[in-house]
Parts: C-alpha cells; structure tokens; sequence
C-alpha cells in the first residue's frame, strides 16, 4: 500500500507545479529573470523536481542570447559597428539560428566596410586624390549602389578629374601647335 500523503505534502507539490508553471509562462514570454527565478526556486525547495533544472539552464542560456541580442540592437542603431559585429558575432557562435542575427551580422559587417570605405573616401579628398576618390566610390557602388555621400565627395572628385583631364588635353593640344609652328 502506498503511504498516505499528507497534507504539507500536498501543500508543497501544489506550490512547485504553481512556480512551475509560472516559471513556464515567464519562459514563453521571454521574461528570462522571472523564469530563472522561479525555477532556481523550486530546485532549491526539490533539486529534482521534473525538467526545472533543464528549463533553467534553457532560461538563463535565452537571458544570455537576448541581453546580447538587445545591446547588438543598441549599438548598431548608434552605428557603432564594432560593438554590433562583437555582441553578434559572440551570438551567433552561440547559437546560430537567434532570431536574425546571423542576418544583421552580415549586414553591419557591410554597412562597417562601406563607412570604412567612405571615410577613405573623405581622407583622400582631403589630400586632393581626386581619381582615388572617384575608385573608391566605383567600388563603393559595388557594394550598395545606394549608398549615401552627404558631403557630396564624388560629384566633387568626379567635377576635378574631368577638369585636370580637360586642363591636359589643352595643355597637350597647345604643346603639339607649337611643335607644329617650331617645325615650320
């Protein structure tokens, strides 16, 4: 015969599956600290209470890969493209399928390549590297043709390569009448 069970017993079995399912709706609501809660509670009341050990570690891995999605989601809308490839490149080594995040690392690694390639851009302006600029953008365009140039770079660069071109046709057909004159 089994053991009667007694009603403290009773008590604490209906108190574990309360926590346990509270901890199991935080769980599918995303409520990472409010799960943990409620499963390392009831693992300190009965260690071997059903899967909450599993439900857990599942919890507190979800708390990880959110926190890291969230500060990715920060740092990018900043555009601080270092930040955004570390916390998802640090995801999605963890797990590779996290929402899209596999998706916007490859992305904020373009958007980094193309503002390292502006920023180029801009420094070789600066120097008056006019047909540099000008192949920076080409490959620029390569990249994302839509990609924007607030400070209006290459029609700059494009308008002074046109020019020094114009300026060496002109010099090159006045350097050729004067051979011809000099010739006779």
């Amino acid at each position: 015969a089994a053991a009667p069970v007694s009603l403290e017993d009773r008590e604490v079995e209906q108190r574990l599956q309360e926590r346990y399912t509270a901890g199991l709706s935080a769980f599918w609501l995303e409520e990472w600290d409010v799960a943990c809660a409620h499963f390392q509670a009831i693992l300190a009341e009965h260690p071997g209470y059903q899967d909450a050990a599993d439900r857990l570690a599942e919890a507190q891995r979800q708390k990880r890969w959110s926190e890291l999605y969230e500060q990715a989601l920060a740092a990018r809308r900043a555009e601080d493209w270092e930040a955004t490839i570390s916390d998802l490149g640090a995801l999605v080594a963890e797990e590779p399928e996290y929402k899209d995040a596999a998706a916007l690392l490859e992305a904020s690694k373009r958007q980094k390549r193309l503002d390292d390639l502006y920023a180029q851009a801009q420094h070789l302006h600066l120097a008056g590297e006019w047909q540099a600029v000008v192949n920076v953008f080409a490959h620029i365009a390569t990249l994302d043709p839509d990609y924007r140039d607030p400070d209006q770079l290459l029609p700059t660069a494009e308008q002074k390569v046109a020019e020094e071109a114009l300026r060496a046709e002109l010099d090159d057909l006045y350097y050729r009448a004067l051979r011809e004159m000099d010739a006779g």
